[in-house]
């Protein structure tokens, strides 16, 4: 975004701004970042139950666990249509 407004574009304005991972800084940073947030600990859980359930059974059939990400509109989108 710093790139962008050193070319006079502003973020959330001119163009909307996504990142991923939903860290602290993005909120923090002006204009806030619109990110896609996809809940680590929640990961960490689903991947400690599949570890448990494979030690358990070795030989059980491959598992795949998807979990939804979550999008979080701030400022940096705002202006874009995306609210």
């Amino acid at each position: 975004m710093l790139g962008l407004a050193d070319r006079g574009v502003i973020p959330g304005r001119d163009v909307a701004v996504i990142g991923f991972d939903n860290i602290p800084e993005g909120a923090m940073h002006r204009p806030a970042l619109t990110t896609v947030a996809i809940g680590a600990r929640a990961i960490g859980e689903e991947a400690a139950r599949l570890l448990l359930r494979r030690i358990k059974s070795p030989e059980g059939p491959p598992e795949s666990i998807v979990l939804p990400p979550r999008l979080v509109i701030r400022s940096s989108c705002v202006g874009q249509g995306l609210q």
